[in-house]
C-alpha cells in the first residue's frame, strides 16, 4: 500500500523491524530493510538478507 499510496518505488522505502520474518518479506517485496537484531539472533532467512543489521534503534540515528 505504501508503494501505490505514496507513488514510490519499493526501493525508495526503508523498512525497519526487530522481527526477522517481517524483514524477509519486506526484502522480497523490494524495500530497503534494516533488521534490528536486539538479542543477537541467528540468521534464518539467508535468501532475503537485510541491507543492514543493527543491535538497536540507536544505530539508525548514527546512520548505521
Amino acid at each position: 500500500m505504501v508503494a501505490t499510496g505514496w507513488r514510490l518505488y519499493p526501493d525508495a522505502v526503508s523498512f525497519q523491524s526487530s522481527n526477522r520474518w517481517d524483514v524477509a518479506g519486506a526484502t522480497k517485496f523490494g524495500f530497503r530493510t534494516v533488521w534490528i537484531n536486539r538479542s543477537n539472533q541467528p540468521e534464518e532467512y539467508r535468501d532475503f538478507p537485510p541491507a543492514l543489521i543493527l543491535p538497536s534503534l540507536e544505530g539508525l540515528l548514527a546512520g548505521g
